[in-house]
C-alpha cells in the first residue's frame, strides 16, 4: 500500500470531485485524475482545473448544499452579524486613523503656539533690560554727587588746620629767623635792666 498512488478523481464533464482510489506506481493518470491533494479552506464542490483543485463560490456552495428553513435563517443572521461586525471594525479603524491625524495636527498647532509664546517673552524681556541700564547709571551718578557734596565741607573745615602746621613748619625750618628773634629779645632785656639800674643810682644821689 505504501508504494501505491492515491489518485483523486473528478467528473470528466463538470470536473467536480467524485472520489479517490489507489493505483499501482506505474499507473498513468487520466485527464480527470490527479495526485494533488485538496487544499484546506476550500468550499465544496471542488473542481479540478488544470491539475489544481478550486473551491466553489458562496452561491454555488449554498445551491449545492441547501440548508433547512430554520438553519437558513440562522445562517443569514450569522452572516448579517458578521457583516455588521466587519463594518463596525472598519468604522472604528477609520475613526482611529482620523484621530491619529487630528492628534498630529494638534501637535503641530501646539508647537507653533509655544514658539510664538517664546518669541513674545523675548520681546518683553528686551525693553525691561534697556530700562534697567539707565536706572543703574542714574543711581551711580547720584551716589557720585552725594559723595562729592559730603566731602566738600570736610575739605573746607580742614583747610585752616592744614594751613597752621604749614606756618609752624616754615618757622621751624628757618633757623636764622629763630636766632634773630632770640637775640633781639636778649638786647631788649639788657637795655631795660640797664635803665632801671641808672634810675636807682640817680635817686640815691
Amino acid at each position: 500500500m505504501s508504494n501505491q498512488l492515491f489518485v483523486r478523481v473528478a467528473d470528466p464533464e463538470t470536473k467536480i470531485f467524485t472520489g479517490c482510489h489507489y493505483e499501482d506506481p506505474n499507473y498513468k493518470l487520466k485527464d480527470n485524475e490527479t495526485l494533488e491533494a485538496i487544499p484546506d479552506g476550500l468550499r465544496p464542490p471542488y473542481r479540478l482545473v488544470n491539475g489544481n483543485w478550486v473551491g466553489a463560490s458562496e452561491e454555488e456552495f449554498d445551491q449545492s448544499f441547501p440548508l433547512p428553513e430554520g438553519l437558513k435563517e440562522a445562517n443569514d443572521f450569522a452572516k448579517q452579524k458578521q457583516l455588521s461586525q466587519q463594518q463596525f471594525t472598519a468604522s472604528m479603524i477609520k475613526k482611529v486613523a482620523t484621530l491619529t491625524v487630528d492628534n498630529a495636527t494638534q501637535a503641530q498647532v501646539n508647537a507653533g503656539v509655544m514658539k510664538e509664546i517664546a518669541m513674545l517673552r523675548v520681546q518683553v524681556a528686551r525693553p525691561s533690560a534697556s530700562q534697567a541700564q539707565p536706572t543703574t547709571s542714574e543711581s551711580t551718578s547720584n551716589s557720585a554727587s552725594i559723595s562729592t557734596s559730603a566731602s566738600a565741607p570736610l575739605s573746607d573745615s580742614l583747610s585752616p588746620l592744614q594751613s597752621t602746621p604749614a606756618s609752624v613748619s616754615s618757622s621751624a625750618s628757618d633757623p636764622l629767623s629763630a636766632s634773630a628773634s632770640t637775640s633781639q629779645s636778649a638786647s631788649l632785656s639788657a637795655s631795660a635792666s640797664t635803665s632801671q639800674s641808672t634810675e636807682g643810682v640817680t635817686k640815691n644821689v
